[in-house]
């Protein structure tokens, strides 16, 4: 935008309303200026932003002190204005999942059904998305991965993000795909558990991996087979403790573990969910890696290989 532009905003602001290209959220406005002060009067701290998607001038006084009406037209009549830029977190009272890239586009189409119809959801100028949910204490940025590939952002204190109706450098707009609401929901808990890191500690990834290990597509169709016979509890514990002797570390077998309980999770009355996959998880990475299933195989046809193997070994059950 140029500062012509801005100025036309602001007349705007002073009450001559003109028609806009882009839609936007009730009492929220498709001009930069004009949405910046609606943002402001819901409570929102309003930075003004320009075309390199970063703040213009001094802003962070704008977080801990609350400015004037007059001075929010002020900072948002400068040269340069493309865009209203928000913080997330406690200043915000909202936590920002930001969806990014291919991978972000694939991991919202399969997440979208879990996803609250009220949350509000804006699409990006680049054709992503981000949804908007209730600020959780302690909150802060931090990557997420779908299926192993980082998909984008989760962002609580020290995020930001451009608000609709902002330009993005390719010439599009933001905009809203679902509108802004007074108050934010929760981010479900099964949608946290899907996107967050497991809480496994990553310094018990595998020690020991005699070998190319076996995909995890084979240690999950065994582990199907399997649990019938051994439950799906013990069975997911066994899973995740033969990902873990594969060399698979937490990252990688997660996304392993979440399919496990989707495709048992109705095998009998009580519901099998992914927080007790990921239970599994973590309690299978807090203990160091043995033999997997492969080697453990392999020597047992040796008579004497299988002694040894049980001397090193020493006393428990394989695998756990």
């Amino acid at each position: 935008m140029s500062n012509t532009n801005c100025n036309t905003d602001y007349r705007i602001l002073q009450g001559t309303r003109q028609g806009a290209e882009h839609s936007a959220p009730t009492g929220v406005s498709s001009s930069v200026p004009e949405a910046a002060l609606a943002y402001y009067e819901r409570g929102f701290p309003v930075i003004p932003v320009g075309p390199d998607k970063k703040p213009i001038g001094p802003w962070k006084d704008l977080l801990s002190v609350r400015p004037t009406v007059a001075q929010v037209l002020h900072l948002f009549a400068r040269s340069g204005c493309t865009g209203v830029g928000i913080p997330s977190g406690e200043v915000s009272g909202f936590d920002l999942l930001d969806f990014d890239g291919q991978v972000g586009l694939e991991a919202y189409a399969e997440l979208r059904p879990r996803i609250p119809l009220q949350a509000p959801v804006v699409r990006t100028g680049s054709g992503t998305f981000h949804v908007l949910f209730q600020h959780q204490p302690g909150q802060r940025v931090q990557r997420w991965l779908w299926h192993g590939r980082r998909a984008g952002e989760l962002r609580g204190n020290g995020g930001f993000a451009l608000a609709p109706p902002s330009l993005h450098p390719s010439g599009r707009r933001y905009s809203w795909e679902v509108e802004l609401t007074d108050d934010f929901s929760p981010m479900p808990d099964e949608l946290r558990e899907l996107i967050l890191p497991s809480a496994a500690p990553v310094a018990a990834v595998a020690s020991f991996v005699p070998g190319p290990r076996t995909t995890s597509d084979r240690i999950l169709e065994k582990a199907i087979a399997r649990k019938s016979g051994e439950g799906r509890n013990e069975t997911g514990l066994w899973l995740a403790c033969q990902l873990r002797d594969n060399g698979y570390g937490p990252v990688e077998a997660r996304p392993v573990m979440l399919e496990y309980a989707r495709r048992v999770a109705t095998a009998s009355d009580h519901p099998y969910t992914p927080s007790e996959a990921l239970a599994s998880l973590s309690s299978a990475f807090s203990r160091p890696a043995r033999e997997s299933w492969r080697h453990s195989q392999a020597v047992a046809k040796n008579p004497l290989g299988a002694h040894l193997d049980r001397i090193r070994r020493g006393p428990g059950r394989w695998g756990r």
